[in-house]
């Protein structure tokens, strides 16, 4: 994607969704309902087939270039920031759990922190052979 594709490519996104009628969810006007609304389960779900349908070979390509990403030549602040920059794509397209009872959710705060663990054991798993004694 570059400057000269990007608009052409904005646009046919823009249809995309508006045809699914899942536009709002990208352009903030169909805001998402307060937890305790009725309609608060009916746009979770929309908002995850969202992406759960469209975005399958984006995710399965994000997934592909983070496992292929390594150290090499890089500094270690270049490898984490493309690292992080996969990650953080592939948190926004990727289904994350609902919980009803946010703030003292016990499960989601161990599912987020098993996620961020395993993006540090790639992170170190990846870098080069002199950093072999942090890794451990």
């Amino acid at each position: 994607m570059n400057r000269a594709n990007f608009q052409k490519w904005s646009l046919t996104v823009k249809i995309a969704l508006k045809t699914k009628t899942k536009l709002g969810f990208i352009d903030g006007s169909c805001a998402k309902p307060a937890v305790t609304s009725h309609l608060y389960d009916q746009w979770i779900r929309c908002d995850i087939e969202r992406f759960g349908q469209s975005n399958g070979p984006l995710l399965s390509q994000l997934e592909k270039e983070l496992s292929e990403l390594y150290q090499e030549n890089d500094s270690v602040a270049v490898c984490y920031t493309k690292m992080k920059g996969l990650c953080d794509e592939l948190d926004d397209l990727s289904e994350i759990p609902v919980c009803a009872y946010a703030p003292s959710c016990k499960a989601i705060k161990k599912t987020m922190a098993l996620a961020e663990r395993q993006k540090l054991m790639h992170f170190l798993m990846h870098l080069n052979e002199n950093y072999e004694a942090i890794r451990g």
